[in-house]
C-alpha cells in the first residue's frame, strides 16, 4: 500500500473519506445523506463506516466515506485511529477502488494523531496472496494507493516513523506466514540479510556454537525435528 500526501482539491479522487468524531457529523452533510447516516446508525464510534454517493463536477460521481473516531477525550486514542484506518483499508481493499483519499480537514486531530490513521490503513492491506491461485478478480485487492489531504502539521514527519514501523511489521508477518518448506533456518538467514542495510548486525549460531553457549533445548529441538 503506497501512502502520499496531497492537497486538498490538487487531485480529484473517486473515493474520499472524512474522519468524524463520535456525535458529531459533518455540517455539510445534505439532509438525505444525514438521514441516511442517522437510519444506519451511524454515529461517530471508532471503526464505523457509513457510505454514500454525491455528485462531482462535470457530471461525476464521488463515492463519500465516513469513519468514526470516537471519542476526542477517550482512552486509548492512537489505537482507536488506528481501528479507524484499518476499517476503511477493510471495506474498499477488494472493493474495485484503486485510490482512496482521507481528507484531514476539520478532524482536529494532530499529526502524530494522523499518522496513527494512516499506520492503520496500511497495516490492514497487507495480505500474503502467493499461493492462493484460485482467487476470483473480485476477491482480489484492488486498493493500491491512500492520498492524505490536509494533513495537520507535523504528519509528514510523524509518518516516516510509522511507515518504518509499518515496513517492520508487514516484513515479520511475511516471515511468520510462509510454510515451513520455504521459511526455515537457513532460508530465514537469507531473507533477514537486507537488515545489515540498516545497521542490523546478524549472528548465526550453528550446533557446536549453541551447545557452547548452554543452548543444548534448542539444539535438542533441531534433532528431534531431523529424526
Amino acid at each position: 500500500m503506497i501512502v502520499e500526501f496531497g492537497k486538498t482539491g490538487a487531485e480529484r479522487l473517486r473515493l474520499v473519506a472524512s474522519l468524524v468524531a463520535e456525535g458529531a457529523l459533518p455540517d455539510d452533510l445534505d439532509a438525505v445523506a444525514r438521514a441516511a447516516a442517522e437510519a444506519q446508525r451511524f454515529s461517530g464510534k471508532t471503526g464505523q463506516v457509513f457510505e454514500f454517493f454525491v455528485a462531482g463536477d462535470g457530471g461525476t460521481v464521488v463515492r463519500r466515506a465516513l469513519v468514526g473516531i470516537g471519542e476526542p477525550g477517550a482512552s486509548g486514542r492512537t489505537a482507536a485511529l488506528e481501528k479507524a484506518g484499518g476499517a476503511l483499508t477493510a471495506k474498499y481493499l477488494t472493493s474495485g477502488e484503486t485510490a482512496l483519499a482521507i481528507d484531514f480537514v476539520g478532524s482536529g486531530l494532530s499529526g502524530e494523531d494522523a499518522a496513527a490513521v494512516l499506520l492503520g490503513a496500511r497495516l490492514r492491506a497487507w495480505r500474503h496472496d502467493v499461493y492462493r491461485t484460485r482467487l476470483k478478480d473480485d476477491q482480489k485487492p484492488s486498493l493500491a494507493r491512500i492520498v492524505a489531504l490536509g494533513v495537520p502539521d507535523g504528519a509528514e514527519a510523524a509518518w516516516e516513523i510509522e511507515s518504518a514501523i509499518a515496513e517492520g511489521v508487514e516484513f515479520t508477518r511475511e516471515l511468520v506466514t510462509e510454510p515451513a518448506n520455504v521459511i526455515y533456518p537457513e532460508s530465514f538467514v537469507a531473507r533477514c540479510q537486507h537488515l545489515a542495510e540498516l545497521g542490523v548486525k546478524i549472528t548465526v549460531l550453528d550446533r557446536a556454537a549453541m551447545t557452547e553457549l548452554g543452548m543444548d533445548l534448542v539444539g535438542s529441538a533441531g534433532v528431534t525435528g531431523q529424526t
